[in-house]
């Protein structure tokens, strides 16, 4: 969108506006001044001439338009004070502005006579002050000076009365009058001149006033263009908070919010699916309520059925009624647990009455007595959400959407209280009942509703989003064929994959510490090997019997209540444990391994196809060898030796054990690593004084010399402690970063001043030294920076990217050949192999295509490799099957172009990175190894 600045006296002759005169809008007797504002002669009576009829004020004299003054003051600062009569200048020779307050002039009139002599004077580095100097040279004079204001139609800031029984207007009016009554003053002009400037001075800034009054209202996120014409107000739709799902579930099969489920609050489902809880709700109190004689009703306890004589409920539940229940639970968490009531014809209300079989859970065995208690809003919300939304999906949304991944479908389950249970109302069963209890207070009943919506941690990856506050737009799909179309969706391939064949559905964070501390390695002295009794017992143990509580009873340390000792687990998940031959999945040689791994083991891969693929998972898994081992995982999907659902069903018992058995099996931290260690500091002091000199001449890479020997020291000190784990799982942070920083030293800051290091020698532990709260403050500074300007660009770059490269499609046969001559030669490394799986190169005049059975022959050479970027196209109009590759018809997507705004988004998240990580490095470059 372009916004160009306009005459505004050209505007009002072309429109044959009328003058607003008065300041004053009402005369006596509340009539509307004829001159006034808000005349009706000026602007009309009817709605639609008082919402299109603009007028306009007499400014007497000449004024800078608003946005022209404000970029003016950004170049030349002194220009309020010729206004104003503060300053008097002369124009030299050459055009140029000089200071003379004895032979010079003042006052805007000054400028406007002398406009085009006047030569701004550009700067030789470029930059906005050239660009803002560029737009004034080639506006007309016309549009950059006014002599009258245009006034916006009465409709949209007529008077409006308030509570209190008169009137009030909006800001808007108050600045209006201001410039009427300057423009009344101007007009007779019988002033001396420091009050005649000054006078200018006031009306330049009421101007600006009105102009800044419409920025506001334009400008930004809630902004009018950002809220009405590029947003997007969508009907049965919201706007939510994520947040994560809680585990507390005794199986993976078990857990309410799954890969499958995305958690929806009542309170959103009646936005989303309002509609369709209507219609049940309408049928609910139809059959149990309209259409009965005699309704149940509690008397000591017990249920009675009494005859009772309603008062015309079909009058009094009306759409209307049930429609400010609705908006009342939405609105009022604190009222969620209101009994639902019906009138009788003595006057009287009754509340309805809920009868229904509390469960065990696993069984169908009745927990307790029959619940009776009387009925809330709650239970029926939440009953119309279950049964309204089972056979629907909801699409979840986090923008900015770069990829495809930023959108994804889900079915529903909905979640309402914190506590939940099982319960049987009627025939149905109900697995997350919300647990009532009328007898709690507002305020509990409030803090015990989940209204923010939920899902499988695996998808934050592709959302690009993380639990710190970021919203999603949620809106459930309705139509029978899309929701057939959503299900099927969720079946491909690239529902789990990303666009290189890896997986997109990944965890990390506390899940990779719980890997990490399961498969460590065993040490001895410290683990102990455990006895054949304890081998046979513990290889009965399958997936199916290996619950959480199992899992507790093995690894957790209890305390008895009642003994009031704390209870040794059985097992530490390092204890060295042999599997004998034959004994897990036919394997031909005995097992050395962990019980830990055991447990991993047998949890996500036993008994499932997976197991063929990965085999016995035997190593340390921290987050690199946790990636390579779904590589193999996403892989098989690819190939189809997996199926999605396969994936899926991984997925979810990898969340459940790296989120659920956190607790039991890991350390967040030990003293040991939350302080400076004495030896450490010792050695820094040592190496500031041996390379004194060096850092007083700002040499970054000594002090990166000897950050490395001081986290190399760290982690002879902390070997096998197990607050380390955090840092080496790669769960969190770093040890050269984040611990470096907090108890080591800061080390090198760029200073954007000097464009030389500064030497930062205390860790934050120590505490800021006053000589380095500038270079502190440049770290800071270094780090906003590429998180809130840099991001700008890569994020338009993404879009460029998109746009440009969105109708770039593979053609639907993969042989293909556009028959081009060019290659791109590249150097290929073990990093970036696994990208170039299914790809072709040309390998003595001959096409090749890279597997992963002979790609390590290829691994440290130059290799000429087919590529899009040098495609000659089809006849089609499309990229060649061997130019593109195998892969995008083994992934099922053909729209490859798609894919491009990744780069953008790598961008992005690199300078996202930066907000969290200053580490310098370095690295030796060999010329004859560079393109020139």
């Amino acid at each position: 969108m372009r916004i160009d600045i306009f005459d505004a006296d050209e505007f009002v002759e072309i429109n044959h506006l009328k003058e607003v005169t008065s300041p004053i809008m009402f005369q006596r007797g509340d009539i509307p001044d004829p001159q006034g504002l808000i005349s009706n002669e000026i602007f009309g009576f009817t709605i639609k001439d008082r919402k299109e009829t603009f007028a306009y004020c007499n400014l007497y004299g000449h004024f800078f338009h608003p946005h022209i003054y404000k970029i003016m003051k950004r170049f030349f600062r002194n220009i309020e004070n010729i206004i104003n009569g503060s300053y008097h200048y002369k124009i030299s020779k050459d055009g140029i502005l000089v200071r003379d307050e004895y032979d010079g002039e003042t006052g805007i009139e000054f400028i406007y006579d002398n406009w085009e002599k006047i030569d701004w004077e550009k700067s030789e580095d470029g930059g906005m002050r050239n660009e803002r100097i560029d737009l004034i040279k080639k506006a007309k004079k016309n549009e950059i000076f006014w002599t009258k204001l245009p006034i916006i139609p009465a409709f949209y800031r007529d008077v409006k009365s308030n509570s209190h029984g008169g009137g009030e207007t909006i800001e808007l009016n108050t600045f209006y009058q201001k410039i009427l009554r300057y423009g009344v003053m101007l007009k007779e002009r019988n002033l001396f001149d420091f009050s005649f400037h000054n006078l200018n001075y006031n009306m330049q800034n009421a101007l600006v006033e009105i102009y800044d009054y419409f920025k506001q209202k334009i400008e930004k996120k809630t902004g009018l263009i950002r809220k009405y014409l590029m947003g997007k107000s969508v009907d049965y739709c919201t706007r939510t908070v994520i947040s994560g799902p809680t585990f507390h579930a005794n199986r993976a099969e078990e857990m309410i919010i799954d890969f499958d489920h995305c958690g929806i609050p009542i309170s959103q489902c009646i936005s989303l699916a309002y509609p369709f809880m209507l219609r049940w709700v309408k049928n609910f109190f139809e059959q149990n309520v309209f259409n009965v004689q005699s309704l149940p009703v509690v008397v000591n306890g017990k249920i009675m059925e009494q005859e009772l004589r309603l008062k015309n409920p079909e009058s009094y539940f009306s759409d209307k009624f049930f429609t400010k229940k609705f908006n009342q639970y939405v609105r009022d968490p604190e009222s969620r647990f209101e009994v639902v009531t019906v009138p009788l014809e003595t006057g009287k209300m009754m509340p309805l009455t809920f009868t229904g079989r509390r469960l065990m859970k696993g069984t169908s065995e009745e927990l307790s007595s029959i619940v009776n208690r009387p009925m809330t809003w709650t239970d029926v919300f939440y009953m119309a959400a279950v049964d309204s939304c089972q056979d629907k999906h909801v699409m979840v949304t986090r923008y900015p959407v770069s990829d495809v991944y930023g959108i994804f479908m889900g079915k529903i389950r909905v979640i309402s209280t914190q506590q939940t249970e099982i319960m049987q109302y009627g025939t149905k069963k109900y697995d997350h009942y919300p647990h009532i209890d009328v007898t709690k207070s507002p305020e509990d009943i409030a803090a015990s509703f989940i209204d923010s919506c939920q899902f499988s941690n695996s998808y934050l990856k592709g959302l690009n989003g993380d639990y710190d506050g970021d919203q999603t737009t949620m809106k459930i799909i309705w139509s029978q064929d899309a929701n057939k179309e959503c299900a099927e969706l969720r079946e491909q391939k690239q529902f789990v994959l990303n666009m290189t064949g890896g997986m997109i559905r990944v965890i990390g964070n506390e899940a990779s510490q719980t890997f990490y501390t399961m498969t460590k390695e065993f040490k001895q002295g410290k683990h102990r090997v455990i006895s054949s009794v304890e081998t046979v017992d513990l290889l009965k143990l399958h997936r199916q019997d290996l619950t959480f509580d199992k899992l507790t009873e093995l690894f957790g340390i209890c305390y008895d209540a009642e003994t009031k000792t704390q209870k040794t687990p059985r097992f530490h998940c390092s204890d060295k444990l042999t599997i004998p031959k034959g004994t897990y999945g036919n394997n031909q040689e005995p097992i050395v391994t962990t019980v830990g791994r055991y447990i991993f083991n047998a949890i996500l891969y036993e008994g499932t196809p997976i197991q063929q693929i990965v085999g016995y998972v035997n190593s340390t898994m921290e987050d690199k060898a946790f990636g390579k081992v779904e590589g193999k995982i996403s892989d098989g999907v690819l190939t189809d030796t997996l199926s999605v659902d396969d994936c899926k069903k991984y997925i979810d018992r990898r969340d459940w054990l790296g989120f659920q058995f956190h607790s039991i099996v890991t350390t967040s931290f030990t003293p040991e690593v939350i302080q400076s260690l004495p030896e450490v500091v010792k050695l820094r002091e040592e190496l500031y004084k041996k390379y004194e000199k060096e850092l007083n001449n700002h040499d970054a890479k000594t002090m990166s010399l000897i950050e490395d020997q001081l986290i190399k020291k760290t982690m002879e000190i902390l070997k096998d402690n197990p607050g380390l784990d955090l840092y080496i799982s790669g769960a969190r942070g770093s040890v050269g970063n984040n611990m470096k920083n907090m108890f080591m030293c800061r080390g090198a800051v760029k200073n954007p001043l000097t464009d030389d290091w500064d030497i930062v020698k205390s860790s934050l532990n120590d505490g800021i030294r006053q000589e380095d709260v500038p270079s502190c403050s440049n770290i800071i500074l270094g780090g906003a920076y590429p998180k809130s300007v840099a991001t700008q660009v890569s994020g338009y770059i993404s879009k460029q990217l998109l746009a440009e490269c969105q109708t770039e499609v593979a053609d639907h046969d993969p042989n293909s050949d556009c028959g081009t001559k060019r290659g791109i030669k590249l150097l290929l490394t073990s990093d970036i192999a696994n990208k170039y799986i299914y790809r072709y190169i040309v390998v003595n005049h001959k096409l090749v295509m890279l597997t992963k059975n002979n790609i390590d022959s290829y691994i440290g050479k130059v290799i000429e490799l087919r590529s899009p970027m040098a495609c000659l196209m089809t006849k089609s109009g499309c990229l060649c099957g061997h130019c593109v590759g195998k892969f995008p018809y083994m992934f099922g997507n053909l729209n490859i172009g798609l894919s491009a705004s990744k780069a953008g988004t790598t961008l992005t998240n690199l300078g996202m990175k930066k907000f969290h990580n200053n580490v310098i490095k370095y690295k030796t470059l060999n010329p004859s190894e560079m393109l020139i």
